[in-house]
């Protein structure tokens, strides 16, 4: 099953780059998700996370208004808030039951109108649990069945897949042993 392993590869990743700060790290790509490429995510949460351990305060400036409280709760160590953003997190840190309903995944289900935010009213967790209905009963892991198709949808209008493995090999990253 292409693509099934993109939450489990990107952990890898980010465990192998941030040592004991991996979580950090992920909780800063969560935050800085919505409505943002993944690769500016990636930026800015590289950026976030070199200037918090250096002991310096973060410059949040790039960052669109509802990026910024929840980076500031991963700073400090806080849950995040909004499901998408806490679902995200979730997956990234090994919840194969977390389900990560975005844009991307709202339209393949012709669920996200245009110019409109998260399904309001429970709409959001109901669409969670039928998905992972689904997933079970193909005998796939939740977490696993929304990034195969949250990778093949993005493919099917133009955009090659993408991951913060990609993202972060090839833009001069450091590495753990360079962080400590």
């Amino acid at each position: 099953m292409q693509y099934a392993d993109w939450y489990e590869q990107d952990r890898e990743f980010l465990h192998s780059m941030y040592g004991d700060g991996w979580q950090l790290m992920a909780g800063l790509l969560a935050a800085t998700s919505p409505q943002v490429r993944l690769e500016t995510s990636w930026q800015w949460s590289t950026a976030i996370y070199r200037s918090f351990k250096a002991g310096n305060e973060p410059d949040l400036s790039m960052l669109h208004r509802c990026h910024i409280l929840n980076v500031q709760r991963a700073l400090a160590g806080e849950p995040l808030q909004g499901r998408k953003v806490r679902a995200f997190y979730a997956a990234l840190c090994g919840d194969t039951d977390a389900v990560v309903l975005d844009m991307w995944m709202l339209r393949l289900f012709k669920y996200y109108p245009r110019h409109t935010h998260n399904p309001r009213g429970g709409r959001y967790d109901r669409l969670a649990a039928a998905f992972r209905c689904v997933a079970r009963h193909n005998g796939i892991e939740p977490a696993e069945l929304q990034a195969m198709l949250w990778i093949s949808y993005r493919q099917k209008h133009g955009f090659g897949p993408t991951s913060y493995c990609i993202a972060g090999q090839d833009k001069n990253q450091y590495t753990f042993e360079d962080l400590i």
